[in-house]
Parts: structure tokens; C-alpha cells; sequence
């Protein structure tokens, strides 16, 4: 798929610097990637796969270097299968790796 992939959320918690816990909206994203998504999802009726909270820790394991780890809190097992299936994880590799390109400049 093509962007534009348009999210919107709220921020629930945010403690400077060690974690941030967010609401995640995708109700804006493509038809076609929601299709593909809900297509997915094994025995679908009816959960929602456009809201998910995420939440996000930074802990620092030596100077200058810090382990991010995220976690996603989904409305099923089946809706986080689905969100696997269909890419979840390389998107996630996508963002980070433009991320430390960002902070290496």
C-alpha cells in the first residue's frame, strides 16, 4: 500500500523520558488496508481493528544507547493476528530505522 496513512489519537500518559502510552485512531486509513486488515481477521464479528493503545518504553542500557520497547494493546488475539499477517511488524522496523536515521544527524 501507498500513504497516505493518516492516525490520529490521545496521549493517556507521558513521563519524560521513559514512556509514553497513546490511543491510536487508523480510522482514517485507506478502505483497501481496512478491508485487508478486517479480511484478516479469523472469525471477524465485529472487533474493532481501528483502535489500539500503545504504549511505549525507553530505558536506557548504556551512555547514549536506549531500548525502545512497544507494545500494542488490541481489541481481540484475532485483531492482533490480523495486524501480524498483514505487516504490522515491518512497518514498525520502517519507522524505527527512520527514526534513528533522524536522531543520527
Amino acid at each position: 500500500f501507498k500513504g497516505p496513512f493518516p492516525m490520529k489519537g490521545v496521549y493517556l500518559e507521558f513521563i519524560r523520558p521513559e514512556k509514553i502510552i497513546q490511543t491510536n485512531d487508523l480510522s482514517e486509513h485507506p478502505d483497501d488496508w481496512k478491508e485487508l486488515i478486517k479480511s484478516n481477521v479469523v472469525n471477524y464479528n465485529g472487533q474493532d481493528f481501528l483502535h489500539t493503545v500503545t504504549t511505549v518504553i525507553f530505558e536506557e542500557v548504556e551512555k547514549n544507547k536506549t531500548k525502545i520497547t512497544i507494545s500494542a494493546k488490541f481489541d481481540s488475539d484475532e485483531v492482533r493476528d490480523a495486524y501480524f499477517k498483514t505487516g504490522m511488524k515491518e512497518g514498525w522496523a520502517q519507522s524505527l530505522d527512520k527514526l534513528e536515521e533522524l536522531l543520527a544527524k
